[in-house]
């Protein structure tokens, strides 16, 4: 089905079908002789057992009578592993704990996501969530990789790493959000991601990317830094509230007018001008 609706994600994890749907294409699949021909990312052994696979799903469909069927990439293995873990482990989030182990390698640590958050959320409200801080640590880590690199990681990152405690959605909002943070495009989110959540869910993925490139350039990754500053809006404008003196450069007024401009909102430089 994925291959049929060309679908944006390789990875089938999060997948979802209304019941019907999946009822229709495992009745259809399960009459031998319907595929003939090789499926884009099927091994041939996969192949052979999809009619015994799309049968049995038939079955439990009519049975069970769900509304949707969502495919995991994860099965009884994973659950026992995971049902051994200590409470307190099992009760973390698990988009933001495997986020955290991705990015400790690059420097980006729980206080560094806290003090951003903090920094960007009057602004950003993304960013008190769990999801918007997962793209936030992914976007402070993307500062860490060479600059001719960063253009792949809204696709890498966002729609290929295989996260788990995130839907479809969720993994648009994280490469919409590493796009802003990369990226130099402006405009309409274009394919892949554009299918799979909200446009306003975008537009605001996108603020959260593109403040944390601001915030990125603004301190050099220092709490310190960053603790000493302040995003904020007021009446319509869009400012940075800094006790340190000459720290707002060229690039970080850039930056501070592109986000400005994606909110709708004024800065200083436009009032001067």
């Amino acid at each position: 089905m994925m291959v049929r609706l060309d679908w944006p994600l390789e990875d089938t994890h999060g997948f979802a079908l209304e019941a019907g749907e999946a009822l229709a294409l495992a009745r259809q699949l399960a009459r031998r002789g319907q595929l003939q021909r090789p499926v884009e990312g099927v091994s041939a052994s996969r192949l052979a057992s999809i009619p015994d696979a799309a049968a049995l799903l038939a079955v439990l469909l009519q049975r069970l009578q769900p509304g949707r069927v969502v495919f995991s990439s994860w099965g009884l293995r994973e659950g026992v592993l995971f049902g051994q873990l200590p409470r307190e482990v099992r009760d973390e989030d698990p988009l933001l704990a495997g986020v955290m182990a991705f990015v400790a390698p690059l420097a980006v640590d729980a206080a560094l996501i806290d003090a951003a958050a903090a920094w960007m959320d009057d602004v950003v409200p993304l960013a008190r969530t769990p999801l918007g801080r997962a793209a936030l640590a992914l976007c402070l880590a993307a500062g860490r990789v060479e600059p001719n690199m960063r253009r792949d990681l809204p696709g890498d990152w966002g729609l290929s790493k295989r996260w788990v405690g995130v839907d479809n959605a969720g993994r648009a909002v994280i490469a919409a959000a590493l796009r802003g943070s990369v990226g130099k495009a402006q405009g309409q989110v274009p394919e892949p991601w554009a299918r799979l959540a909200p446009a306003a869910a975008l537009a605001e993925a996108r603020a959260l990317g593109l403040a944390a490139r601001l915030c990125r350039r603004m301190s050099a990754a220092s709490q310190a830094v960053i603790a000493a500053t302040r995003l904020v809006c007021e009446d319509g404008v869009l400012r940075l509230k800094s006790e340190v003196p000459g720290l707002i450069g060229d690039g970080a007024s850039r930056d501070l007018r592109e986000l400005a401009q994606h909110l709708g909102l004024a800065t200083d430089h436009d009032k001067a001008g």
